[in-house]
């Protein structure tokens, strides 16, 4: 199953300690994509963004244990871990961090219903979403530093493209500005 998906990710810092983190995994039979935007400006921020993506990286997640151990830390983090297997996708989500399908240029937003805060470390309420297999599709995990300041059909356009290194490192060019610098940190992972 995992061997016929290709992906690929992309993180930039709008400053020097950015605060989005993002991975991919092998689980079992299952392709495990973990993202996640550390909320405020602290390295407390951070840290909940690591701790969530690496704990992505091994079963199932526990996310109350997760938002208590980040409630003692100090740190929040919008969070998603969307799980591929032959049987369809499945996944769950918190914050503004989105979830899109995208196939024949219609996107459909997986994570339209999460809840928005209150975030991961601080009694987040998780919202479950499934969809079929992938077949096809190529599905964007990105953190509001993509879709928040590029225009959907912006990104539809350049997830178009064949190489997913390329696409992935041009959808955090759609949002530099002029003079190099990024308006909020970017992190996506494309999946095809």
């Amino acid at each position: 199953m995992s061997a016929d998906l290709q992906h690929a990710i992309a993180i930039s810092f709008a400053g020097r300690a950015g605060h989005d983190r993002a991975a991919v995994y092998e689980v079992g039979d299952e392709r495990v994509i973990a993202l996640a935007d550390g909320a405020g400006n602290s390295s407390a921020a951070s840290r909940a963004a690591e701790i969530f993506v690496a704990a992505c990286g091994h079963t199932d997640v526990d996310w109350d244990a997760l938002d208590e151990q980040l409630i003692r830390l100090g740190g929040q983090c919008t969070a998603v871990v969307v799980r591929i297997s032959k049987a369809g996708i499945r996944g769950a989500s918190v914050g503004d961090s989105v979830v899109w399908l995208v196939r024949d240029r219609e996107v459909v937003e997986l994570t339209e219903n999460q809840i928005r805060k209150p975030l991961l470390g601080d009694g987040a309420m998780l919202t479950m979403f499934t969809s079929d297999r992938l077949d096809g599709a190529t599905l964007l995990v990105a953190s509001d530093g993509l879709w928040r300041y590029a225009k959907r059909e912006a990104i539809v356009d350049a997830l178009g493209g064949d190489n997913l290194a390329t696409t992935a490192t041009s959808l955090v060019e759609l949002v530099r500005l002029p003079n190099g610098e990024l308006q909020d940190d970017v992190a996506v992972v494309i999946v095809r």
